[in-house]
């Protein structure tokens, strides 16, 4: 019987990473649970507001929730790109992520007053933009036919 299943054998692996590997774990549970956390804050606001109160101060804390945890998923992705190592694309990180972009814009519509709203919203359009347009999650997530991990669980760009 192999041991490459147990968790002891798990946290034997983890232990020989190294640091900076350690460091990208971290952080990615960290931003999974932010991202938990601010999809169920951004849904629970959808709903009470739906009830006629008024959450405006509340909806400023999820705004920032949001783009907490999306920043999350893009920044180290970027460092990832940097140091010149491929990222890891499969389908419940990209689902998370583009649920995380949802709540950002959802939060920041009812966040802001209407000149500052669009703005902002541009900016979060245009940074996703830029990081999807770099990573090729927008390609590789809403396709279809590629819902599957990609080959190799990485991308490398030349």
């Amino acid at each position: 019987m192999s041991d490459r299943g147990t968790p002891v054998a798990g946290w034997e692996v983890l232990k020989t990473l190294p640091a900076g590997s350690k460091l990208f774990f971290i952080v990615f549970i960290l931003t999974v649970l932010l991202t938990f956390l601010s999809l169920l804050a951004c849904s629970s606001l959808l709903v009470l507001s739906a009830l006629g109160k008024d959450f405006a101060p509340y909806w400023r804390i999820s705004f920032l929730c949001c783009l907490a945890s999306l920043l999350g998923w893009m920044i180290p992705c970027f460092v990832e790109r940097y140091w010149g190592r491929g990222i890891h694309v499969n389908r419940k990180s990209v689902v998370a992520f583009w649920l995380a972009v949802l709540a950002t814009v959802l939060s920041a519509f009812f966040a802001f007053e209407s000149p500052v709203r669009y703005l902002v919203i541009a900016a979060v359009a245009g940074s996703v933009g830029l990081f999807s347009y770099d990573t090729g999650i927008f390609v590789y997530g809403l396709l279809p036919s590629v819902w599957k991990q990609i080959p190799g669980g990485q991308r490398a760009r030349h």
